[in-house]
């Protein structure tokens, strides 16, 4: 459907549902919407979508606000979604050195930009790439703690990421307490869990704090994330950690339960029962239909194996 077409049969509406193809931003088609529209019209239309045999975007207009501009903006929007993930998947494929020498520029061409990507790139770093970062690597990404080439996501992430691979437990339990600064958000609190685990805290304090986490209302991503961390120490976060998480995490979605048993399995066990899963870096590896890292489909994400496996 060309936009002059879309336009004239907006123009016969009052309010109505555009569907956009998510991959082009062309208009696939407009309905227009009934002025006493129910919960149950809308639920039709949503499910009516699977119809168009390609990912979609539906979004509901006032149609006086619906203008060329408009639906030309969609376009342009679905051909820099399809740039950005050209390059995040060249990102996923690149070499330690290669995503270390982006971060050190500092240059991104539109629509990439650094006060986002660069924190990308720094979580790739971890997530795929973190036994390659060698001793000198290491002093090359401290350099840029300090300069502009990353926005201040990234810099605090990087910070905590090589905080772990230093070894040093006590700057990271003094940023997770907040005694030093970079626990600004979530997606901090996940990445300082991710590497207390890595460096095996046995620290009770932190310990009982994650834990804590189990009994607020925070969405079950926060608390998966928690439950994989405490996967990672192992036993030696001890024996209330198998209680908490058997209590909160009930059976739901039988992914979630796999993990959650794979968790509980490692933490009343022998460390001597587990070994380093050898298939993923800590727990992530590629995503092979998309960008970034994905949980190890062996580990689970934790990045564990028993020895009966």
């Amino acid at each position: 459907m060309t936009i002059d077409e879309a336009l004239g049969i907006v123009k016969q509406t009052e309010l109505c549902w555009i569907v956009f193809s998510a991959e082009t931003g062309n208009v696939l088609s407009v309905d227009g919407v009934l002025s006493d529209e129910t919960m149950a019209n809308k639920f039709e239309h949503l499910g009516n979508l699977s119809g168009f045999g390609q990912p979609v975007m539906t979004r509901r207009f006032k149609s006086s606000s619906v203008t060329r501009e408009i639906l030309e903006k969609h376009q342009t929007e679905a051909e820099q979604r399809k740039i950005r993930v050209h390059v995040l998947t060249e990102w996923s494929m690149a070499t330690t050195e290669q995503l270390a020498r982006i971060l050190e520029h500092g240059q991104y061409d539109a629509p990439m930009q650094r006060d986002f990507d660069s924190k990308i790139i720094v979580d790739n770093l971890w997530e795929l790439h973190r036994d390659e970062l060698t001793p000198v690597l290491r002093e090359r990404l401290e350099k840029l703690l300090t300069s502009d080439v990353l926005c201040f996501a990234a810099q605090t992430k990087l910070c905590i990421y090589l905080t772990a691979l230093n070894g040093d437990e006590q700057k990271l339990k003094a940023i997770w307490i907040g005694a030093e600064p970079g626990r600004n958000c979530w997606d901090d609190a996940v990445a300082l869990m991710d590497a207390l685990a890595y460096v095996r805290t046995t620290d009770q304090e932190i310990i009982g704090d994650m834990l804590k986490i189990f009994d607020t209302d925070f969405p079950f991503g926060g608390k998966l994330s928690t439950m994989i961390a405490l996967g990672k120490i192992g036993p030696a976060a001890g024996s209330r950690v198998a209680d908490k998480i058997r209590s909160t995490v009930y059976d739901s979605h039988p992914a979630l339960v796999a993990v959650r048993d794979r968790v509980l399995e490692r933490l009343e066990s022998e460390e001597g029962e587990w070994l380093v899963c050898g298939d993923c870096c800590y727990g992530q590896v590629r995503n092979q239909t998309g960008f970034g890292a994905k949980p190890c489909p062996k580990c689970l994400g934790i990045g564990w194996r028993s020895i009966n496996e």
